[in-house]
């Protein structure tokens, strides 16, 4: 698994004593809280393209948010959670057909509160709380060598269709709700570059190609010039 940044947490969630039954801050605290969040609104954001692993960074002043890949069928994304998150019970995440939320159940706020880029087969989707197998510099700066990570599996509801973002919600409004961005949700969102959608292609095709053709070695295949759509070519993928 690649590295992902210790971000100062979820950004606008806090550890609390008793998560099950926490009731949300005092008013003063809350107000600190949407200030912060509309500073932190207006910094850049970006999605660049991991090497090593072949995944997406979606990096948020400095820091890498979430990470994601996809195949044929999914799209997964893959968060580092505070280090007190070490069990399922403490975290609220919903996937809906074009929606995904993501925060800590009794908190008011959500860490991730976006569209999905493409469109989500629900009842095929999971998330997972695993253990997190960075390295002592980046996954566990902080000591805790139980560290945690949340893998979201969200499952394409059109096979094979290329999805050019995780979440296509605006990209400098993490941690926001809806009225506090107001117009700036409008925003085109960060998406893969060129080049990088290219590879994707070029991925999902020999994808395809193996799955159609189990007896023969695709990775090594190249393509000249501009690589088939693996959801159109030659009739397209076996199921829709």
């Amino acid at each position: 698994m690649s590295k992902l940044n210790d971000y100062s947490k979820f950004d606008n969630l806090k550890e609390d004593s008793d998560d099950e039954n926490h009731t949300g801050s005092n008013d003063d605290a809350k107000k600190d809280d949407l200030s912060r969040r509309a500073t932190a609104a207006v910094t850049g954001s970006f999605i660049r393209r991991d090497e090593v692993s072949g995944r997406y960074r979606f990096e948020y002043n400095g820091n890498t948010i979430y990470e994601f890949e996809q195949s044929l069928d999914d799209v997964t994304i893959y968060i580092l959670p505070p280090p007190f998150v070490t069990k399922g019970r403490q975290i609220n995440c919903i996937i809906s057909a074009n929606h995904f939320r993501l925060g800590l159940v009794g908190q008011d706020g959500w860490f991730l509160n976006e569209a999905t880029f493409g469109t989500v087969d629900v009842d095929e989707s999971t998330w997972t709380l695993e253990d997190y197998d960075g390295d002592g510099d980046e996954g566990n700066k902080d000591g805790n060598k139980n560290r945690k990570i949340i893998v979201v599996v969200l499952t394409k509801a059109n096979r094979g269709l290329i999805w050019d973002a995780a979440l296509k919600g605006n990209p400098n409004a993490v941690g926001a709700t809806n009225k506090e961005i107001g117009s700036n949700r409008d925003v085109a969102p960060i998406t893969i570059d060129p080049v990088s959608k290219e590879q994707v292609k070029k991925d999902l095709l020999l994808q395809r190609f193996q799955e159609e053709n189990p007896g023969f070695d695709f990775s090594g295949a190249d393509f000249n010039g501009s690589v088939p759509d693996a959801r159109k070519f030659m009739g397209g993928v076996k199921y829709q």
